[in-house]
């Protein structure tokens, strides 16, 4: 197979699946298709941290359960969040990465011209622009001190736990997490919650057609006033 059909395999699997949102037994699915005797690679799914961890903040412990899940034990807070910033660097560092790289419109250049669209949207809204704002605020402040903490631990387990099978099916090299970076992915959930243009497209409205022609378009419905109709 070559490189750019496995470039457009890996795109469908990740994106077809809401990118970052696939379940592990999808994603070894779609590995079988591209990556046949691949299987073993997702060994690092179910937890590859070390027992013990040493950090700049103090020392912490991490346990995964049967099902994967990491338990962090720590002396500190900062310590407790580098332990769990090199959990997610070790199991989930693709995933963090295709996050980081929509919100800020860089999808394309991994991935080919299939994500065109998205990064001009993304790139427009400047989701990139208001994650550096946000740290400008958070820097230097008890939240900001947690979040560099994690930041450290993130790029510890990029620097010492294997690389992630994507990266080499893409032929790309994983960049270092930045404060920034995590912001961006508060972005993401912050805008896939609220985020809207009706506002915008009601002022438009009220801008061009007047204020009675808007109610009419865009009534102010609550949730609340839906009747709950039960089925005969």
């Amino acid at each position: 197979m070559d490189s750019e059909t496995t470039r457009r395999a890996l795109l469908s699997a990740v994106l077809g699946a809401g990118v970052g949102g696939m379940a592990l037994t999808e994603a070894r699915s779609y590995l079988d298709r591209f990556a046949p005797g691949s299987g073993s690679v997702w060994g690092a799914a179910t937890g590859t941290a070390p027992d013990d961890l040493d950090s700049p903040y103090g020392p912490a412990t991490v346990r995964y359960v049967d099902y994967g899940v990491p338990h962090v034990e720590a002396e500190s807070e900062r310590a407790a969040y580098y332990a769990v910033g090199y959990c997610h660097g070790a199991d989930r560092l693709f995933q963090m990465d295709l996050y980081r790289r929509r919100m800020a419109g860089h999808l394309s250049e991994v991935v080919g011209p299939a994500t065109v669209d998205s990064d001009a949207f993304h790139r427009q809204m400047d989701f990139e622009a208001a994650a550096e704002a946000t740290w400008e605020r958070a820097a230097g402040t008890e939240t900001g001190n947690v979040v560099e903490a994690y930041v450290a631990g993130v790029n510890r387990a990029r620097e010492v736990e294997p690389t992630p099978l994507e990266y080499g099916l893409l032929e790309f090299e994983p960049q270092r997490w930045t404060p920034t970076a995590s912001l961006l992915v508060q972005k993401q959930i912050s805008w896939g919650l609220t985020g809207s243009f009706r506002a915008l497209r009601r002022a438009l409205a009220r801008d061009r057609l007047g204020a009675d022609a808007t109610e009419q378009l865009y009534p102010r419905v609550m949730d609340h006033e839906s009747p709950i109709i039960r089925g005969g």
